[in-house]
């Protein structure tokens, strides 16, 4: 009996890592996808403040792009920073039981 017993427990417990492989592989793959959606969207920014942009005054297009490009560019380094934390701290936790899992922010 306790041989079985233990065999049991040795599939059982492949069958885990199976499992554990598994969900680390999908939760990675739907995270890619998040974070390239959020890329894709914050080319979309970019492309919009440029289009703004072009409606100004010609004498006034120039410094107001760089200006608003400037803040731009830090407002989606700080969505990049945290939208990277996110996804870091999911893969670190994606082995323990019960995890939730925290999406980048839709901007």
């Amino acid at each position: 009996m306790n041989r079985q017993q233990k065999q049991a427990v040795e599939r059982e417990e492949s069958t885990q890592g199976v499992d554990m492989k598994l969900h680390g592989k999908k939760l990675r793959q739907e995270q890619e996808k998040e974070l390239k959606f959020f890329r894709e969207e914050l080319k979309k920014e970019l492309k919009h403040l440029k289009h703004e942009a072009d409606r100004m005054p010609k004498d006034v297009r120039k410094d107001m792009l760089r200006k608003m490009k400037e803040e731009k560019d830090i407002e989606q380094q700080e969505k990049v920073g945290w939208c990277s934390g996110q996804i870091q701290w999911n893969l670190g936790n994606s082995d323990t039981k019960g995890t939730e899992k925290k999406n980048c922010p839709e901007f």
